[in-house]
């Protein structure tokens, strides 16, 4: 088989990777198929070509691997050094587009998005004046696309919680950009 029915199939991939997130990026289409017969490729050849390409495009969506580290990747894996960086200037050329695909894909399938935030403090103090007591608390408004409002209250220890499982999920992200 020729490197560069795989290059064209890969450019399919990636075209239409994002159109549907929940099970594979592509089907096999007719312009693939045409390719591979063109090709003297059997049917069951192709699906199996088209598999493993959809795990290798997967892998670069999912890591958001640069042009290089693709290309390596695919040279570890027994790819030859021609066809690995035949794959990778497509990747390169196409990974923006794909990544912007899948971003605006996941807001279309999120419930909600958030759009603002707000925020303010209350201090609750006691009634008498023999009593002492302040206890702050603030409430946070937070707005959604579809312009419902959703107010939380906390007081210092709930927050100080709350503001932990921030940074944690923050952290977790910058992991997997890093990657």
């Amino acid at each position: 088989m020729k490197p560069s029915l795989c290059v064209k199939i890969f450019k399919i991939i990636l075209q239409t990777s994002g159109e549907h997130c929940q099970n594979s990026i592509i089907d096999i289409n007719d312009s693939i198929v045409n390719l591979a017969a063109a090709e003297g490729l059997s049917l069951a050849d192709l699906e199996e070509i088209c598999k493993n390409l959809e795990v290798v495009a997967r892998i670069a969506i999912n890591k958001s691997l640069s042009a290089n580290k693709f290309s390596n990747y695919l040279n570890d894996i027994g790819l030859s050094q021609d066809l690995a960086t035949s794959l990778a200037n497509v990747w390169e050329q196409q990974s923006s587009s794909v990544h912007d695909r899948f971003v605006n894909s996941s807001f279309d399938i999120a419930p909600e998005r958030l759009t603002n935030a707000s925020w303010k403090l209350k201090l609750i103090t006691g009634q008498n004046c023999e009593s002492n007591m302040k206890q702050p608390l603030v409430e946070i408004g937070l707005t959604t696309h579809e312009k419902s409002v959703t107010s939380l209250e906390f007081d210092h220890e709930s927050l100080s919680d709350f503001y932990k499982h921030l940074e944690n999920i923050q952290h977790q992200i910058d992991l997997i950009q890093k990657q």
